[in-house]
């Protein structure tokens, strides 16, 4: 018993000792990894979105009924103007409370007055019941006497954004409010096609009159101008333009365009008539009567001006009310007069802002390089009609979306097709020519901005030039961040004939496509107005010209670059999240901008996918059938998935980051070629870089290339790293035969410097970049086997330079210690570390501190020689902190010198490392040159060189030691003596038993 008390103590401890001793844990290799199976193809989603059309009543669709606002009896109600009806939602928020008026029998029903309405003249006296009569008591003739705030939160937002925007207006920007108000509305939107915008004035010649100075904005000017509609237009027709104006006369002027019958209908009060509830209060003195204010002195004068149109002068009268909103003191005598009364006054929707919206959008189709930037000016003239105090929020919003629908109606009509096609040619041959003569695509010369404005602005040529300010204003002024008081999270709505809208701007994605685009970038549920509007106030057409917000389907996208224009290159820069897949198929470019996370993976198969953010083909796998990959990114691309290269190829447009490509998953290549753009990548004469990181690597590329320069590229297991060297294309000189006594040197034509000549007493650190140098060598003293170098020598060494240690005088162990300083310093400046010593060298980037800024020792321990072997026997180790470091992403080079004498065949000299866990040493190749052998590793061991027959023997050193035992085999020995011990209890246990 007391036998086996100590045998179960002697196994406990055993077991004990054991478990203490945690085993290495191996880095993954190449030379042992299982080779990866192929992946499969993304899949994407199975779901498909539905973006159908609502189902509507008359008068709706407004793509089939739109006709009815031209009908002069159709057009005055919302039961039979779609224009109106889509806007009915402000019923909900603010009304007249008249049915007689909603329903159009006022038409026909004599008021009060023994009269009826006149719809086209806005309300009369049938229910204006108040004009101008001074001998009225206000409280007797109120006028709108059933008006009723239906909607309080909203009305009050809504009048508190222009109370806001009026207190706070800068002059500059009054000035932009008056020249928007003023001018031709044409006129006013050609600021928008930015470096086209000269050309343009300069082949239709629009003019204006009205040009006033910021000053001018604090004076009541008493006088008012209306120019020619059409004047922004200027002689379009038979001009160089004519197809694209054509155009932009048909949305503005030839099809229902007008906001008159919508304003007659709601004829809501302007701001400058209501208090901060919103609330219409005329101002009255003790007896109850009206207060006026008059503008201006004699008769009424209408004069003709230069540019079309006409300037108006003279007394006017204006009825004061309670409010807190500041009109402009310029355009105060422009307000309606009192003599015509409140009932043609109506402010929603704005005119001005509809005006816009048309002309924009004929522009936008035929010039749709210039999409966003046009509509980002139309919300603008929005903007500015409250700037004035003329128009609330909801005035520009039921102002959009009528003009929207409205221009769809165009498009979608089958007689106009001719026009649209002939627009969108025309612009894109008169521009394109231009940009064709400075070399370059008209995208990339519509967005290029070289000179001032050459004609009369509201704003100057950068105004529209930051694509993401004019996306987030356009977002922005799609609801004035009014109060949701609707029902969030409903379902998108694209309605009937809206994708025409995108079709210059997406023309190689298919109607349902386009609908899918509106339907993932539509602003959410909520609003009032909007809500009501069956789908066409929630599009946001800036967003939708960036493509899709998200895949909820699989979305193949086929690009035909003979088409030019969009098809041949284009840029989605939403964030696109969803389920889907994207392919890229055709022969187009595509580039993706957005921090993306879409799911379902991406399928190139042909043309050009640039990814240009470091997330751009989201959460899954690129898979590259065909084409061309284009990796054009700040920081390092991420693949969430596996890259799987079957064919094509990848580029990568190099910058100075650590990697340039990380993959989560499997880095599986399968063929096609790398070509590395290193144009923007500072190198010197030599780099070694990672180019990409990975899970696993399996196969290699079938060519890399790289213009100017040589590149090696080595397959790690978890990494692909190039070895880059410039080419020499310099002359290096030609020596004089006669001149024996000074020879030129070819690699240093200049000659040797004069040794009498003084060092430059400049600071090091003060050296300019032009005067370091690429390569610095340092002899540092060693005591007892350390050796350190001085911090401020490095400030001589070039950015990517090479720095040379210089120990030939030792051949022994020699420990090179670096503080963190230098260890930050070198890895900031990438610089590549070459440590001679008399028989070996090293060299390694400093990138391979890999533990932050932490002081690093790299260790050469020389050992004993071994029979066989060819030369020295050293084992290098790197400790950084706390960390030993024994795997590099970026390879070492490792050069042995070999005793030439020892050698039988060169071609089977090679060097080796001790593989620990087969107990044998491996090969890892090698290049003989000059009595040397070199060759790269991505790992630390004892090194060596033998001939190729020796591989297979462990050799023993001249005393009979073995070599230095790993922590793996230390482990092994561990575990067979443990293995031995149980044996000879075992062996114990069963003689005891037998006796």
């Amino acid at each position: 018993m007391k036998f086996m008390k100590k045998v179960s103590i002697l196994l406990l401890l055993a077991v004990l000792t054991m478990a203490s001793f945690e085993p290495p844990v191996q880095a993954a290799s190449q030379y042992s990894e299982e080779e990866q199976s192929k992946p499969a193809k993304p899949q994407g989603t199975t779901e498909e979105i539905n973006t159908d059309a609502p189902e509507v009543g008359r008068p709706l669709p407004a793509v089939d009924n739109g006709g009815n606002a031209n009908d002069p009896i159709l057009k005055n109600i919302a039961g039979t103007n779609p224009f109106i009806n889509i806007l009915d939602g402000f019923d909900q928020v603010w009304s007249m409370n008249q049915p007689d008026w909603r329903d159009g029998t006022a038409l026909t029903i004599p008021g009060a007055n023994g009269e009826v309405a006149k719809y086209g003249d806005g309300p009369t006296v049938y229910f204006d019941g108040y004009k101008n009569d001074k001998t009225k008591v206000v409280a007797d003739k109120k006028t709108y006497t059933n008006e009723e705030i239906r909607d309080p939160e909203t009305w009050e937002a809504n009048i508190k954004y222009v109370e806001e925007v009026t207190k706070n207006r800068t002059k500059e920007e009054a000035l932009a409010a008056y020249y928007d108000d003023q001018r031709d509305k044409v006129y006013s939107m050609m600021d928008a096609y930015g470096p086209l915008a000269n050309a343009y004035v300069e082949i239709v010649n629009p003019i204006t009159s009205v040009v006033r100075s910021a000053e001018d904005m604090d004076k009541v000017l008493e006088e008012a101008t209306v120019e020619d509609q059409a004047q922004g237009m200027g002689q379009w027709e038979g001009s160089a333009l004519e197809g694209a104006m054509d155009l932009v006369h048909l949305i503005r002027f030839r099809n229902p365009s007008s906001s008159n019958p919508s304003k007659y209908f709601f004829s809501s009060p302007r701001p400058y008539r209501m208090n901060a509830n919103g609330e219409v209060k005329e101002v009255v003195d003790e007896n109850g009567l009206p207060v006026w204010d008059t503008i201006g002195s004699g008769e009424s004068t209408v004069e003709e001006l230069p540019s079309g149109g006409k300037k108006e002068t003279g007394e006017r009268h204006y009825q004061q009310y309670e409010t807190n909103v500041e009109v402009i003191p310029a355009l105060e005598y422009v307000k309606r007069k009192a003599e015509d009364g409140r009932g043609k006054d109506g402010a929603f929707p704005s005119g001005h802002t509809s005006a816009a919206y048309l002309s924009t959008f004929g522009f936008a189709y035929a010039t749709p390089e210039r999409y966003a930037e046009f509509l980002t000016r139309a919300a603008q003239m929005g903007e500015n009609r409250i700037v004035t105090g003329m128009h609330s929020p909801l005035d520009v919003i039921g102002a959009r979306i009528q003009a929207t629908a409205m221009t769809a109606y165009a498009y979608n009509l089958s007689e106009n097709q001719e026009v649209l096609d002939k627009a969108y040619q025309n612009a894109g041959e008169v521009f394109g020519e231009l940009a064709a003569s400075k070399e370059m695509s008209l995208y990339e010369y519509a967005h290029t901005v070289t000179e001032d404005y050459t004609f009369e602005s509201a704003y100057d040529e950068e105004k529209w030039e930051d694509h993401e300010a004019n996306k987030a204003f356009y977002r922005e002024k799609l609801t004035y961040g009014l109060p949701q008081t609707g029902t969030k999270g409903l379902d998108p709505v694209v309605p009937k004939g809206a994708e025409v809208l995108l079709k210059t701007r997406q023309p190689y994605l298919t109607d349902k496509q386009r609908r899918e685009v509106l339907y993932t970038t539509e602003i959410e549920s909520g609003y009032p107005v909007i809500d009501e509007s069956n789908g066409w106030g929630r599009l946001d057409l800036v967003t939708a010209s960036d493509g899709y917000g998200a895949f909820l389907s699989n979305v193949t996208v086929n690009m035909d670059a003979s088409k030019g224009r969009f098809n041949a290159h284009d840029s989605w820069r939403n964030d696109i999240s969803g389920s889907g897949m994207l392919t890229k198929q055709g022969s187009g470019t595509l580039t993706l901008t957005g921090n993306n996370s879409y799911s379902g993976g991406t399928l190139l198969q042909g043309g050009t996918l640039e990814a240009t953010s470091d997330t751009a083909f989201g959460q899954g796998d690129l898979y590259v059938e065909d084409g061309t990959v284009l990796v054009n990114v700040d920081e390092a691309l991420n693949v969430s998935g596996n890259l799987t290269m079957e064919a094509g190829n990848l580029d990568i447009a190099m910058d100075n980051d650590e990697t340039q490509l990380n993959v989560a998953g499997l880095l599986y290549l399968d063929g096609g070629d790398l070509n590395l753009d290193l144009s923007n990548y500072e190198i010197d004469k030599q780099a070694n870089i990672t180019l990409m990181t990975a899970d696993k690597v399996e196969g290699k590329f079938d060519n890399v290339t790289a213009d100017d320069y040589e590149v090696t590229v080595t397959y790690n297991h978890n990494s692909v790293v190039a070895d880059i060297k410039a080419i020499d294309r310099s002359d290096p000189g030609t020596p004089d035969p006669e001149d024996t006594e000074n020879p030129v040197d070819p690699k240093d034509p200049e000659g040797p410097k004069d040794p009498e000549e003084p060092e430059d007493p400049k600071d090091s650190e003060d050296l300019k970049d032009s005067e370091k140098q690429a390569s610095l060598t340092l002899t540092p003293d060693v005591t007892n086997g350390e050796a350190t170098i001085e911090t401020d020598s490095l400030h001589q060494l070039a950015d990517q330079g090479e720095l040379w240690i210089d120990l030939r005088d030792h051949n022994d162990s020699v420990n090179l210690a670096f503080t963190s300083e230098q260890i930050k310093w070198l890895k900031h400046h990438r610089i590549v570390i070459i440590i001679q010593l008399k028989n070996v060298s090293l060299q390694l980037a400093a990138s391979n501190f890999t533990n932050g800024s932490e002081a690093a020792t790299i260790q050469l321990e020389r050992l004993a020689d071994i029979d066989q072997a060819l030369s020295v026997v050293y084992d290098f180790e790197i400790k950084q902190g706390e960390k030993r470091l024994d795997t590099f992403d970026e390879k070492v080079t490792l050069t042995f010198s070999v005793d030439s004498d020892k050698v039988n065949d060169k071609d089977q000299v090679q060097l080796f490392y001790w593989h620990p866990e087969l107990e044998e040493w491996e090969a890892i190749g090698g290049k003989w040159q000059d009595g040397n052998v070199s060759a790269q590793t991505d790992h630390f061991s004892t090194y060596t060189v033998f001939e190729q027959e020796a591989m297979e023997q462990q050799p023993v050193t001249d005393d009979g030691q073995k070599l230095p035992e790993t922590a793996t085999t230390i482990y092994q020995y561990l575990l067979a003596g443990f293995l031995l011990f149980l044996s000879g209890v075992f062996f114990l246990f069963m003689r005891r038993r037998k006796a």
